[in-house]
């Protein structure tokens, strides 16, 4: 058992040898909350009376933000309006020591505002356009992330669907990083997964994965809201082999993890023990996977530490990170409290 505890500490002393280049859509995130103990004469509504507002990174600045509580080097390249949201955003990332590479646009800063009352979230509020690139600023955006490759070691895709990661842009950004000999690491949106072929890992949660091989692999896929972790096994292989990715790890929320790589199924219950708001769980997920993988580390190794990580931020409110001292904490809580239990329980799961 101390064995297994010092492996996995060990990796978390290793990451801040990575430097890791993230590549995606950007947003800022705003929280409004106070009390709300009547309704609005104008509308059978809640009043909410505003006594807090809290403002984080979301999308790839989420992921950066972990990646670099992590310890590893990060740097971030993505769209930004010309507003003060956008301005705001840099100000964030650079106060937390993150590099920045902004791509200004003419669209607006992406901003989601959560209203919350006595904990409770009432309505989100987005504010956002979509971003539609030409081949030239494409061509401009993969010139630049071109460059920048050689000095990281992993690189990121974090897509939110908002325009930046388009099927061109992916696909040579992956083909840059295999020629280079890069570690490729993607979190999906969408419907299109032809266009993270050839990466190094993607990270669906459950519902992108039905939704992935739903159309991916339409003749096989059956009752694809049935699907049981064998299953899910059984289609994350194939669409592995489809898409010629090395390794595929599926989140499925209060039931884990299921990694595959080379034909091999990783399974891990999760570790979490109260849910209070998954928001920011898949970014926690994915910087933790590549970053344990960024140190040659093995895939179950990576999962033991991304499923151990998403178990502590849901249980946070809001967009949250991680950072190596709370993992390394949480590790040897849990080994010291219950290591047959954790060890064996996993094992008997693999």
């Amino acid at each position: 058992m101390i064995h297994n505890l010092q492996k996995l500490d060990n990796i978390v002393n290793m990451f801040h040898m990575n430097n890791a280049l993230c590549i995606g859509d950007i947003m800022l995130d705003e929280y409004i909350s106070g009390p709300a103990d009547r309704l609005s004469p104008e509308a059978p509504v809640p009043v909410i009376r505003c006594t807090n507002t809290r403002q984080v990174l979301g999308g790839v600045g989420n992921l950066a933000a972990n990646l670099k509580g992590l310890g590893c080097q990060t740097a971030v390249f993505y769209t930004i309006g010309r507003d003060s949201d956008g301005e705001q955003i840099n100000k964030m990332l650079s106060e937390k020591g993150i590099i920045t590479f902004p791509f200004p646009i003419s669209n607006i800063t992406t901003k989601k505002q959560r209203i919350i009352a006595q904990k409770q979230q009432i309505c989100r509020i987005d504010h956002e356009e979509p971003l539609s690139l030409t081949r030239q600023q494409e061509d401009k955006i993969i010139h630049h992330i071109t460059s920048l490759m050689p000095k990281y070691n992993i690189i990121f895709l974090s897509d939110y669907n908002k325009g930046l990661i388009t099927p061109y842009v992916a696909q040579n950004i992956i083909k840059q990083a295999n020629t280079m000999h890069k570690n490729i690491f993607v979190d999906p949106k969408g419907t299109n997964y032809e266009k993270y072929k050839g990466a190094t890992l993607v990270k669906p949660n459950f519902n992108e994965f039905k939704t992935a091989i739903k159309h991916n692999l339409p003749t096989e896929t059956g009752n694809i809201d049935t699907l049981n972790t064998e299953s899910v096994k059984t289609m994350a292989e194939k669409l592995r082999q489809k898409l010629k990715l090395e390794k595929i790890v599926v989140t499925l929320g209060e039931q884990g993890m299921v990694g595959i790589e080379n034909n091999k199924a990783i399974y891990r219950p999760t570790t979490a023990h109260s849910v209070s708001d998954v928001s920011g769980a898949g970014d926690t997920s994915l910087a933790v996977l590549g970053a344990s993988l960024g140190t040659g580390t093995s895939l179950e190794n990576a999962i033991d530490l991304a499923n151990i990580a998403a178990g502590i931020v849901v249980g946070k409110e809001g967009t949250a990170i991680l950072s190596s001292t709370e993992l390394k904490k949480t590790l040897n809580d849990m080994f010291h409290t219950q290591p047959t239990t954790f060890w064996w329980n996993n094992k008997q799961n693999a």
